[in-house]
């Protein structure tokens, strides 16, 4: 997901009504008795992608919206149809609402007020506060559709030479799949196709970092291209160098910063993988057919084998599906990297008779993630997920793989349906090996089946009762950066584990976190593993403070480092246990106390 957020732009929700306007719907504030019509029925889902255009309540739609974002939608839609041929599926394209003279279709949304330079908004306000009310009048439900939000949001100013400086006031984001999907983008004044051979004016983002136009129009139509992407459920991927040389970067990669770069005078630009158009070959809005759109997949795998090749390995096995599987795309993503830009993506046919042959290549040494999609004739998909490491001589560790397997086909889907029996089978199926997975699945069947009793005050318990774990007892506030403060467990109901270790008490506690207990004097020691759990790309510095006075400090912690804590707390009252992130956000600071225990 590419997102740019320079300063930001709330724009106000709307209540709307319908003026039908050269070919645009203007989706203005309003009040009486027309705000109150019902709403219009609600159209026949997956024709078109809808494009909306978001004003604050003190803006009007910039010059010549409805020819420019004509221009750029149909630049976009045909660079999709070609990409599609050149991959061998022939002119598909998704389709875009027009009106009777041909027009593309604009719906304007009014906010209801304005807003000034640098207040937040979020994604989640935009779609499903600002638009989806008002497009529901309309007759269009944006949780059936897939649509493009341009927000008009930039700031835009120029300096005594004529440059333009520019600040962006709205992410550069999106998400989706086959059934719905949303792309956050931005309208600028001069966004415009015919503009990417263009050397000036000069534009500066953010008012610093410089870009012809030509070079702007690349990045920023390429922008919405690739968030586009995102909403039509495509992941990141990257090209190997072999694509590069011959194709260039691809579009879910770096590509949305070379989109037609050849016309603003580059050697490369952007093209669409192998693997996207395949995956796009069953978009419901690619091949125009909702048949099963709403089908849930059932999908066994069969026989799954890993064997290494000459600067390759192969995947290969056997699906039996409903809908019928038509490919499977694998992912092969270095673990290093926190996101997945340099995911390689590797495909290959299911037959008949339901098997299939991966071969990936591009092989380099490193710690991988292994992500195998098969995808339905509908459009959706399942996946099956491995880790693993390869050395210079690229040999894949078979054994290992095999245990990941079936923890893949028999451990996961008892989790995924809370099914302690099915779970418990699933473990003797791993015939209790001593390692990570049966490790692992053991911990989520003891958080399945474990008695919860409701937490008391630790002033509520006995003087005989000698030790306690904090997790068990009730806290007197708490409060973390992500979801809500939980028990022995994180928000997806992973059980909490450090490293190779797992831990049946712990306070998730993601950055910026408090927890604070009375403890009435009545306690002497504090004991806990503070660290973040496993596998998450986080930054977080943990505290205490005994009475309002810190009494401990940790380095900065962004591995999976544990850092035991052992304190007295002999005559304290009030116990806080903090978490904050380590000076560059809270994305991923998924902070643990681990086995937090008081004792006297």
């Amino acid at each position: 997901m590419t997102q740019r957020m320079l300063t930001r732009l709330i724009v106000g929700g709307c209540v709307a009504v319908v003026l039908m306007v050269c070919g645009e719907f203007a989706l203005a504030a309003a009040g009486g008795d027309d705000a109150a019509a019902a709403p219009a029925k609600v159209r026949t889902p997956h024709e078109f992608v809808y494009i909306v255009y978001l004003n604050p309540a003190d803006r009007e739609c910039l010059p010549n919206y409805q020819e420019r974002l004509d221009r750029v939608m149909t630049t976009i839609q045909t660079w999709y149809r070609d990409e599609m041929v050149r991959n061998g599926f022939g002119a598909m394209t998704f389709p875009l609402e027009r009106d009777e003279d041909g027009k593309l279709v604009i719906h304007v949304v009014r906010g209801t007020r304005a807003y000034a330079q640098g207040e937040e908004i979020t994604t989640g306000e935009m779609r499903d506060v600002q638009v989806k009310p008002a497009l529901l009048k309309e007759g269009i439900d944006v949780d059936q559709e897939h649509i493009i939000i341009l927000a008009n949001g930039a700031y835009v100013t120029e300096n005594d030479n004529g440059d333009k400086l520019v600040y962006s006031s709205s992410h550069y984001v999106g998400s989706g799949n086959h059934r719905s999907g949303a792309a956050w983008v931005t309208d600028y004044e001069f966004l415009d196709p015919l503009n990417l051979e263009k050397k000036e004016p000069a534009v500066f983002d953010g008012g610093t970092r410089r870009y012809t136009l030509g070079h702007y129009m690349v990045t920023y139509i390429g922008g919405i291209a690739h968030e586009f992407g995102h909403a039509l459920g495509l992941p990141h991927n990257m090209e190997t160098e072999a694509q590069f040389e011959e194709l260039g970067y691809t579009l879910m990669g770096s590509g949305n910063y070379h989109f037609l770069a050849k016309r603003a005078g580059d050697e490369k630009e952007s093209y669409l993988s192998k693997a996207h158009a395949t995956i796009l070959s069953s978009h419901p809005l690619f091949r125009r057919d909702t048949t099963d759109i709403d089908v849930r997949p059932v999908c066994k795998w069969h026989d799954i084998e890993f064997a290494s090749g000459d600067g390759e390995y192969v995947v290969s096995g056997r699906v039996e599906s409903v809908p019928r599987a038509y490919a499977v795309v694998a992912y092969h993503d270095l673990t290093r990297h926190a996101v997945d830009y340099d995911a390689t993506s590797w495909v290959g046919t299911v037959g008949d008779d339901g098997r299939f042959e991966v071969r990936v290549g591009a092989l380099k040494p490193g710690v991988y993630e292994l992500r195998l999609k098969c995808y339905f004739v509908n459009g959706d998909k399942c996946e099956l997920s491995y880790q693993f490491p390869l050395d210079d001589t690229f040999q894949l560790p078979v054994e290992d793989l095999k245990r990941q397997t079936l923890c893949e086909l028999y451990v996961k889907p008892a989790i995924e349906a809370r099914d302690p029996d099915a779970l418990l089978l699933a473990i003797n199926s791993l015939k209790t090996v001593d390692d990570i997975y049966t490790r692992r699945a053991q911990a989520y069947h003891r958080l399945m089946t474990r008695e919860r009793t409701r937490p008391q005050p630790l002033g509520a318990l006995g003087d005989d009762v000698r030790e306690v774990q904090l997790s068990t007892a009730g806290w007197e506030s708490a409060s973390v950066g992500w979801e809500r403060p939980m028990r022995d467990r994180i928000p997806d109901g992973a059980p909490l584990e450090s490293g190779k270790q797992f831990y049946e008490f712990g306070l998730y506690a993601h950055a910026d976190s408090s927890y604070v207990y009375n403890l009435e004097g009545k306690w002497e020691r504090f004991t806990a593993v503070c660290g973040l759990q496993n596998e998450v790309e986080g930054s977080v510095v943990f505290a205490v403070k005994c009475d309002g006075k810190e009494v401990f400090r940790s380095d900065l912690i962004n591995d999976w480092t544990e850092v035991p804590v052992d304190l007295d707390v002999t005559g304290v009252r009030k116990l806080e246990l903090i978490a904050t992130d380590g000076g560059d956000g809270k994305w991923a600071d998924c902070s643990v106390w681990f086995a937090p225990t008081v004792t006297r």
